[in-house]
């Protein structure tokens, strides 16, 4: 019996070997395989597809539309943002602002989507000082084919279908579904994250801005770049450039500016429009914008929708970035 006993183990000491080897020998084959350089392939050999619309225009002239990091406060690696053409290292919290506004700005202007300014209870999260008015959003008709765009577009279909929801069971009136933007602003980078890769994730701001990337990516504007070795593959290595086929957009990209500077000129404040600078002692949150709309209360009416569409957008964004167990801590 002991002599059976002791065959049968070794028997099975025997199949593991030659398990644990045949694994063994796998692995390497696959090391091998991906320690192999992977060729580039050229520029010229991309071809470009489809149009590129308000926010790809933003990500591909970054250094034009958002403003240069500044030497504080510090920016963790993994939310370092980067101009694909000069290669200039931006403000990541406003260009991912920028991001967003350009596209919405551009709805707004084409009739999609409307807006109105609500009263609110200030909120407890950061930045301060809490203001007392809300942004809320209505869709009028189909969004436009954009990366941020169509993400919006999908989280006004889920706001949708809640209050459909609500409705049946008696707890909302039926009627026009307004949206407060932060909420719109939430689902859509829910909508993001989901077509991103866990590897590409980098926080609030660098989602939206990957976001985007991988839209310019997939239409040959951006070039991922060659993984020579499997420890690469698993580095985050920021796209290259297609210089000529970026460059030809340049008539769009002035298009676009002239129609963001006539934007401001009829939805702006003074201060949007360059007619008046802060007086001293004033916190303008965001630039651009009047600084005592933050602190407004009451009269909410009249108020410029181009600044309170950016001072909502940096807001939602900072309060996001609370969110996160790598959050920053406010203004």
């Amino acid at each position: 019996m002991e002599i059976i006993i002791g065959l049968f183990v070794s028997a099975i000491g025997v199949a593991l070997l030659v398990a644990g080897y045949r694994f063994y020998q796998r692995v390497m084959t696959r090391a091998s395989e991906l320690s192999q350089p992977q060729s580039e392939m050229a520029p010229e050999a991309v071809e470009v597809t489809g149009e590129v619309h308000a926010d790809g225009l933003v990500y591909l002239y970054g250094h034009e539309f958002a403003q240069s990091k500044a030497s504080a406060p510090m920016t963790l690696s993994r939310e370092k943002a980067f101009a694909p053409l000069t290669q200039v290292e931006l403000d990541p919290q406003d260009w991912a602002t920028q991001l967003l506004y350009a596209p919405i700005s551009e709805l707004h202007a084409s009739s999609c989507l409307d807006y109105r300014i609500v009263e609110r209870q200030p909120s407890f999260l950061p930045p301060f000082p809490h203001k007392r008015w809300e942004l809320e959003v209505i869709q009028r008709t189909p969004f436009g084919a954009s990366p941020v765009m169509s993400a919006m577009e999908v989280a006004f279909e889920l706001m949708r279908a809640r209050k459909q929801q609500r409705v049946a069971q008696g707890k909302e009136e039926p009627g026009e579904l307004w949206c407060p933007l932060d909420e719109i602003i939430e689902r859509a980078l829910k909508a993001m994250r989901q077509e991103i890769s866990f590897w590409e994730r980098s926080g609030v701001l660098g989602d939206v801005r990957n976001y985007v990337a991988s839209a310019m990516v997939a239409q040959g504007y951006l070039i991922q770049p060659a993984r020579e070795t499997w420890l690469d593959r698993a580095r985050s290595k920021r796209p290259k450039p297609n210089v000529e086929p970026i460059q030809a957009l340049r008539p769009a990209v002035d298009a676009l500016n002239e129609r963001l500077a006539q934007y401001r000129l009829k939805h702006g404040s003074p201060f949007a429009r360059g007619e008046q600078e802060p007086q001293e002692g004033q916190q303008q949150l965001v630039r651009e914008t009047d600084p005592d709309l933050v602190t407004r209360e009451g009269e909410f009416g009249e108020m410029p929708f181009d600044d309170a569409l950016r001072i909502s957008i940096y807001e939602t964004l900072v309060s996001l970035k609370q969110l996160e167990p790598s959050g920053g801590s406010g203004i």
